[in-house]
């Protein structure tokens, strides 16, 4: 199983509808009023509380589109009969995953990390830079114990020799392939925990590719609010160094 998530988790980042550049984030911040936003330092001299509550409403539109899928398999009512046990594509729960994971990192100057110096326009050269971001936020999302951003580790290393180089080095593929493994585990072993139940009076087990969009539903709340949580955090214990970063830098 764990291989087969670990397939999806790869072809998954592969595919652009999966994708999001921070300007598309940025541009949606500025409906709520957060319009001069251009690189991920601009987010941090916002109250990290404002950048919560923003963070939250990306939450709630994936959750609705999630269960707009349901409400598209001809089940009337949508969330409600989401809970009814419909199976839902595990590609489609993933790719829900790694949205919001983007939407939250860039609401919160985390992804792409606030020390780079320009951000990629093309997607796919921009993916390719934060590959390792999105998916230490993933296991962020899922509360994976040992895991972080590292960004607050990074900028104390900014004042060292090289250490301004290798922000835009590109991960390897290699540990791209680890962490997806680690990002499939952890989703196997959730939605195995939390799929396989009972549901209305009936089992409703995993089925090949198919999850219990029960939990996907509501999963995505939890790793949305770990996420929010987690990045917030590591928002406000890095912002000193941003900020004096690039005073110093200009």
């Amino acid at each position: 199983m764990v291989e087969n998530i670990s397939a999806i988790v790869q072809y998954i980042a592969k595919l652009p509808y999966a994708k999001v550049h921070p300007k598309e984030t940025y541009a949606e911040l500025s409906l709520l009023g957060i319009s001069d936003v251009k690189h991920p330092k601009d987010l941090y001299k916002y109250d990290p509380a404002l950048l919560s509550k923003y963070a939250k409403t990306f939450i709630d539109k994936e959750r609705i589109q999630l269960a707009g899928i349901a409400f598209g398999t001809g089940l009337p009512g949508g969330p409600v009969s989401i809970t009814g046990g419909v199976l839902l594509d595990m590609e489609e729960y993933v790719r829900r995953v790694f949205i919001l994971a983007q939407n939250i990192g860039h609401t919160f100057g985390i992804i792409p990390i606030p020390f780079v110096k320009f951000i990629p326009d093309s997607i796919e050269d921009y993916f390719d830079s934060v590959h390792e971001e999105i998916l230490k936020g993933i296991l962020l999302g899922f509360s994976t114990a040992g895991i972080s951003m590292g960004i607050t580790q990074f900028s104390k290393l900014l004042a060292e020799k090289g250490a301004k180089e290798i922000i835009q080095k590109k991960i390897s593929e290699k540990a791209i392939m680890e962490l997806s493994k680690n990002v499939a585990k952890v989703l196997g072993k959730e939605a195995t925990k939390n799929s396989i139940r009972r549901t209305t009076g009936r089992v409703i087990p995993i089925v090949g590719g198919a999850i219990n969009a029960t939990f996907a539903y509501y999963a995505l709340k939890k790793i949305g609010n770990n996420l929010v949580e987690n990045m917030m955090k590591e928002h406000m214990e890095v912002k000193p160094n941003v900020i004096y970063y690039w005073t110093e830098e200009n």
